[in-house]
């Protein structure tokens, strides 16, 4: 028979080789994978979020010729640099979004129960109910309002700490139902602009808002209230740049090929020499709602207007489910995130006037002490876009924030219609500082 013929033999024997030989390297690299956990540098302990995200790739079929096998070749072998590399791969930093949404909440909500606080703060002159008896304000006055914050959050738990800032506008009416009690509504707009400390990434969002307060006022003392509601769009890009060695890669060569060293057929990359350079994106929705309630007592003392007062507020940050993409393998998809802040306030105004005429100016300072607590949302949830057999869990922070808040501002009432103000704030501690500036006009029709 020719079919066995030695020519024959010669031509198949090649081709069978060749497939028993990938048939067994197969064998051989899918064994590996069920068997090879992540290399930890010797004398490196994990903990934390470093230690979440071990046991999590731990848990994955990982291919070795796949992008997320490349990712685990390149950790570092140096124990700082590789616990590094793995903080840069968790959802955690999303609480940061959490926390400046709820800044910027905290300030729109200042538009609101600040609108009439030359009132609550003390009676310059003599009052028929809310207004002066010669410069009465007339019903229904409008405001606007434009607001800046600027927020630097330091390391915190196992959060790496931002800058922030946030632009805005709020307006609205208010109107005087009784000789005691004003009642208003606002709108606005505002846009956040986010950068990660040591260069870990960004985002920035859109916001808009509305919200509805009053405040009833008494000789002696007011009590206000305030509800919030916001509806932000985030954009978000994080930075996952790690090597094998201390020495970066040459950041000069094109990203394409440092990044292509997974591949078996990539004769012009070595191995030893690449690195992990992603920057995952995500865009996705969420949404805050804020009530807030105060109660205040005046005095008069001197000739200033000493206001102790005390608020509590409470705020709900939602953020959707959303996925990551550019990320390739490391890429991750995370659940919807729900927090729960609360904040409470003591504190002290002290304000002086200086009327003439129609005319009214109202310097004033403020100090208070501030309690911020994380009640939930500190820990979020997802696994890698391609692995979606388990998830893990990455905390942020819960820890409580004491803070003192010292503040100034100006009212000037220029005509029987026109109020200017202009105020400062600032919320300080070790761990956060948030700085504040708004003006508002507001005049009556």
């Amino acid at each position: 028979m020719t079919f066995l013929s030695l020519n024959n033999i010669q031509k198949i024997l090649p081709h069978l080789s060749f497939a028993v030989l990938a048939f067994s390297c197969a064998f051989q690299l899918q064994m590996e994978a069920a068997l090879t956990p992540i290399p930890i540098p010797p004398g490196t302990t994990l903990t934390g979020n470093p230690l979440r995200v071990a046991d999590y790739i731990d848990s994955l079929n990982v291919h070795p010729c796949s992008d997320l096998a490349h990712v685990i070749r390149q950790l570092p072998v140096d124990g700082e640099e590789f616990v590094e590399a793995l903080n840069d791969i968790h959802p955690a930093p999303y609480q940061d979004l959490t926390i400046a949404t709820d800044q910027n909440m905290q300030s729109v909500k200042q538009t609101l129960t600040g609108r009439n606080a030359y009132l609550r703060h003390g009676r310059c002159i003599k009052f028929d109910g809310l207004y002066s008896d010669h410069c009465n304000l007339g019903p229904s006055p409008m405001w606007f309002t434009p607001i800046g914050v600027f927020n630097d959050q330091a390391h915190i738990g196992e959060l790496r700490g931002y800058r922030s800032r946030a632009a805005g506008i709020m307006m609205g009416v208010d109107s005087q139902p009784n000789k005691n009690t004003i009642l208003g509504f606002g709108l606005g707009y505002s846009f956040t602009d986010l950068h990660w400390k040591k260069s870990h990434g960004n985002s920035d969002w859109h916001s808009a808002y509305f919200g509805v307060y009053g405040v009833s006022l008494y000789d002696y003392f007011y009590i206000d209230g305030a509800v919030l509601g916001s509806y932000s769009f985030y954009k978000t890009k994080r930075k996952i740049d790690f090597s094998k060695h201390k020495e970066r890669f040459d950041d000069t060569i094109d990203p394409d090929l440092n990044d292509c060293c997974y591949q078996v057929d990539c004769p012009e990359c070595d191995d030893s020499k690449c690195g992990i350079d992603r920057n995952p994106r995500s865009r996705f929705k969420g949404y805050s709602i804020l009530s807030h309630i105060g109660l205040g007592f005046r005095f008069k003392y001197f000739g200033l207007n000493l206001v102790p007062f005390a608020n509590l507020d409470y705020d709900f940050v939602d953020q959707d489910g959303h996925r990551e993409y550019r990320g390739r393998s490391l890429n991750l998809r995370i659940k919807a995130n729900h927090a729960h802040l609360i904040r409470t306030e003591f504190g002290l105004t002290v304000s002086g006037c200086m009327p003439y005429g129609c005319a009214l100016i109202r310097p004033s300072a403020t100090v208070s002490y501030i309690h911020k607590n994380i009640l939930q949302g500190h820990r979020f949830k997802s696994h890698f876009v391609k692995y979606n057999e388990e998830s893990f869990y990455a905390h942020g922070t819960k820890k409580t924030m004491d803070l003192i808040a010292p503040g100034i501002g100006l009212d000037i009432q220029l005509s029987t219609q026109i109020i200017f103000s202009l105020n400062y704030d600032a919320e300080l501690s070790r761990q956060q500082v948030t700085q504040r500036v708004s003006c508002r006009f507001s005049r009556a029709y």
